[in-house]
């Protein structure tokens, strides 16, 4: 059975023999050129052949090299026919939304706000609830420690506080970890008289810097030998912002004393740039906890005086579970001769992405679902917009598949204007991102030490995410449907019978928004409620005289 002369395979069949014939003409014309060149010298034909052939390789290697050669000219010949053609799209694609800018600019707007908030908050949510604190040497290592107690017959949610008898049974009666630290944030009073100034600061274990293992910019971090009771001894170690502004970034800062609570402490390192220990507050000052510790000597031994953040380096190989067991047994054997509040209280392991017991990281996490619900709703309302400029364009897509144009080709057009509108969508997403984090950063989120700037490659990656997903759930989808013409209909202008389930589809788009928009104001309405509720508490001291 014959191919017709139309198909495909007939025209490539075709194609590949005249690429042969051509081939076998060329090696043909050389070995006769050769001949008779010998032939003119006194060759004998038959010799004279045979020595061309000698003289001009190997028929078969030069047949393949000369089909490899064409194969790459036709290649090359492909591409820059794809790339002219392209770029004559891109420029219809332009072409077309000038003509539209209402509808480029509403488009492109709405997109740009939406992947704009879901970008800052994920800048949010990546810092509090994704990314450990900066400087931390194997942070996947390191846990949290948080304890639930037992309250009328029942465990409390868990608290991340401790008493410093309580941390001294974690380190001496277990064996799953490497190192066991505790620390609590505080605030000193940096210099004397009217010159002091209020610094951030942490009282820490000495084996605090040991177990999370990274390295100052100068000096060195204080050890066990330097927190030894009844009083430490008097080191500091600063942040590199401290050390700029307060001591002028001067490197023989070392040794030097600087008061602290009206106390000479000795500077012995400055931390790198970022690093807050186990927090994510900015952290000015680290001191030994036995030095810095203001008052009676009752804490050490009050097994109610919870105030302690304590934390464990697993050793390699045990595993959580086994650790969880150890961390319980210790604990409750400190505490075995109290009451059920302790004696029976379970310690939990925490990774520090979890900003365990955070409100700000709560919150964050709400308001990262909220963008998403706003997407969602954008992303319904251009797709509504786009279908209707489909059914407006109808016509000109019918005209132009009448006139040759395929429903690839067309589909093809229509989805270079949709990556051309969502992209300017997530640039204008990106600036919407760079502005909001700053504003969050400072106004909404002062205690957070961002240690990344506002763009940066992870929120790169997710912008790049949300903007492909709703580059096809708000312009793609709807543009393909739209080529999905009876054409003789729409040739006619019989176009209620074709719209009237694109006029389905628009409905159920805008029920789609009304949902959203009604469970977003519900929950909106419920958190105004709720953070009403907490102001009108009766704190039982009247904070405005206070």
């Amino acid at each position: 059975m014959s191919l017709p002369p139309n198909d495909p395979e007939f025209q490539l069949a075709g194609r590949e023999k005249s690429i042969g014939d051509d081939i076998e003409a060329e090696i043909r014309f050389h070995l006769e050129a050769q001949a008779a060149l010998l032939i003119e010298q006194g060759w004998r034909p038959e010799e004279a052949r045979e020595e061309a052939k000698r003289r001009f390789g190997s028929v078969e290697r030069t047949r393949h090299d000369l089909r490899h050669i064409d194969g790459e000219i036709r290649r090359r010949r492909r591409l820059v026919e794809s790339l002219h053609t392209v770029a004559g799209e891109w420029r219809v694609a332009w072409r077309s939304l000038r003509r539209s800018p209402s509808y480029a600019l509403v488009v492109i707007g709405t997109l740009g706000l939406a992947i704009g908030a879901n970008a800052t908050m994920f800048g949010v949510v990546d810092r509090l609830l994704l990314r450990p604190p900066s400087g931390i040497v194997a942070p996947e290592e390191v846990r949290r420690v948080t304890v639930a107690r037992w309250s009328e017959n029942h465990l409390t949610d868990p608290w991340d506080a401790i008493s410093y008898p309580a941390f001294t049974y974690l380190r001496d009666n277990t064996s799953s970890f490497a190192l066991v630290a505790a620390a609590t944030p505080t605030t000193f009073s940096v210099g004397t008289g009217v010159a002091a100034k209020p610094a951030h600061g942490i009282l820490a274990t000495g084996s605090y810097f040991d177990l999370l293992g990274g390295t100052p910019r100068l000096g060195r971090f204080f050890t066990d030998a330097e927190d030894q009771p009844p009083s430490g001894t008097p080191v500091v170690v600063v942040g590199e912002s401290f050390w700029e502004q307060h001591l002028g970034g001067n490197p023989g800062v070392i040794g030097q004393p600087i008061q602290l609570n009206g106390k000479p402490f000795e500077v012995i390192g400055v931390a790198r740039l970022g690093f807050t220990g186990t927090d994510l507050a900015p952290i000015d000052l680290w001191v030994p906890i036995h030095a810095g510790r203001i008052g009676s000597d009752g804490w050490r031994t009050c097994r109610g005086c919870q105030f302690l953040n304590a934390f464990v380096r697993l050793k390699p190989g045990v595993t959580l579970d086994r650790a969880t067991a150890d961390a319980t047994r210790g604990y409750q054997l400190g505490h075995a001769d109290q009451r059920p509040f302790e004696a029976k209280a379970v310690p939990a392991l925490n990774p520090l992405t979890t900003y365990e017991g955070a409100p700000s990281g709560a919150v964050a996490a709400w308001l990262f679902g909220v963008t998403l619900m706003v997407l969602l709703i954008a992303c319904a309302n251009v797709a509504n917009i786009v279908l209707a400029r489909g059914l407006v364009r109808g016509g000109e897509a019918a005209i132009r598949q009448a006139l040759g144009v395929s429903r690839w080709q067309l589909a093809r057009q229509l989805a270079i204007e949709s990556v051309a509108v969502t992209t300017l969508g997530a640039v204008l997403g990106l600036g919407v991102a760079a502005g909001g984090s700053r504003l969050i950063r400072g106004y909404l989120l002062p205690g957070v030490a961002f240690d990344h700037p506002p763009i940066d490659l992870r929120v790169l990656a997710v912008t790049a995410a949300v903007t492909i997903a709703a580059a096809v759930i708000a312009t793609f989808w709807p543009m393909f449907r739209s080529t999905r013409l009876d054409l003789a209909a729409a040739l006619h202008g019989a176009g209620r019978a074709t719209s009237f389930s694109a006029t389905r589809v628009r409905a159920g788009l805008l029920l789609a928004q009304t949902t959203l928009s009604t469970a977003l104001v519900i929950g909106a309405g419920l958190f105004v409620r709720s953070v009403s509720n907490i102001e009108g508490l009766d704190l039982g001291i009247d904070v405005k005289s206070a």
